[in-house]
């Protein structure tokens, strides 16, 4: 069970989401009791495929992809 989940939203910020991973992860390295994870949430943005290659250069993130309306 994981004790600790960050949410991330992101639509059309890639350029941004490696600093925000960058500030986030090195905080939840302290972390020691219990378990992390990041989870950023593609709210159908223009370029998914570089928003899917940030992600996995993170311990304990995932993506999820989420058309839009």
């Amino acid at each position: 069970m994981i004790d600790i989940s960050i949410c991330i939203p992101v639509y059309n910020t890639e350029r941004y989401l490696r600093r925000c991973l960058d500030s986030i992860e090195p905080a939840l390295f302290g972390f020691t009791y219990g378990t992390w994870e990041i989870i950023v949430v593609d709210d159908g943005c223009d370029d998914r495929y570089t928003c899917e290659s940030i992600a996995s250069e993170y311990e304990f993130t995932r993506i999820i992809h989420h058309e839009s309306n």
